[in-house]
């Protein structure tokens, strides 16, 4: 069996998908429409590909959802861990926005059980159309400088008539609830997902000795990364050695400054980005 893994690129700061993942959506799409070798496939894709793919071929999207030979990485959903029932409720009350005023309504009927109400929430895909007036948080790390922002924005109610996709709306509106209550101690962010953290994700998932071979579907810049962190993943989970492919030619395609996250705006950002973590990885003896 093929295993085919598909890392984003980036997104927009509204949360959609963005054109390097509408192009590397298009990619799986063609990808996986070819004949199969090796007993079939299974893919796993970051959300941002998963909601372009949607947006592109929705047939094709739920064929292979229902077929179970998709498989998508979503953004993820509050746990336990991420704040303590009474003590967020208590620090809800004491805010007097009308944010937060919202916010206690939308959740009175899951006083009881804030885990539950707060992922209802995340589901909702025009729960960002209540709160216009909000400013979401940009993802900045002061230590690393300006390269490592990620720029973040509520959706244009005109873009979106229909509410925003699945994965979007999780996305999305979990940055909304960390704008309400602005309180990191109260209710813990989102673990930002890395590239070793999606390929550890999906291969701990599937039964390595079935694979004939790893398909990797990524950005061109960020394709070469993206192949040796799976080799050396595969290097300590698989019993024999499982060859390791890129499912696309090595060729650039346009930038645009226009998405979030600032390393990926040019390719002078992405080389600067890239010295970074590779001087880093080296320092941790990851090469």
């Amino acid at each position: 069996m093929q295993l085919l893994l598909a890392f984003s690129y980036s997104l927009m700061p509204d949360g959609s998908p963005g054109p390097h993942n509408l192009r590397l959506a298009e990619l799986l799409r063609q990808t996986l429409s070819r004949p199969q070798q090796h007993g079939g496939f299974c893919a796993w894709v970051q959300w941002e590909i998963a909601d372009a793919l949607r947006l592109l071929s929705p047939d094709v999207f739920k064929t292979l959802i229902d077929a179970r030979r998709l498989w998508v990485i979503p953004p993820p959903k509050f746990v336990a861990s991420d704040f303590e029932d009474q003590q967020l409720w208590q620090y809800l009350k004491r805010l007097k926005t009308q944010a937060a005023r919202q916010l206690m309504n939308r959740l009175a009927s899951t006083e009881a059980n804030l885990l539950e109400g707060l992922n209802g929430l995340l589901d909702k895909p025009k729960l960002y159309t209540q709160f216009p007036d909000l400013t979401l948080k940009p993802l900045e790390r002061p230590r690393l400088g300006p390269l490592f922002m990620e720029r973040r924005e509520l959706p244009a109610a005109k873009d979106y008539p229909d509410g925003l996709g699945p994965y979007q709306s999780i996305r999305v509106n979990r940055l909304i609830l960390d704008a309400v209550l602005n309180n990191d101690q109260i209710l813990r962010p989102a673990t930002y997902l890395s590239t070793k953290g999606v390929i550890d994700e999906s291969i701990q998932a599937v039964d390595l000795d079935t694979l004939s071979e790893v398909v990797v579907l990524a950005h061109p810049a960020h394709l070469p990364r993206c192949l040796q962190q799976v080799e050396s993943v595969l290097t300590q989970w698989a019993a024999r050695p499982i060859p390791v492919i890129p499912g696309l030619a090595v060729e650039l395609w346009p930038w645009d400054a226009g998405v979030a996250q600032q390393w990926c705006c040019s390719e002078a950002a992405w080389t600067a980005y890239e010295d970074r973590i590779q001087a880093w990885a080296k320092r941790q003896g990851q090469n």
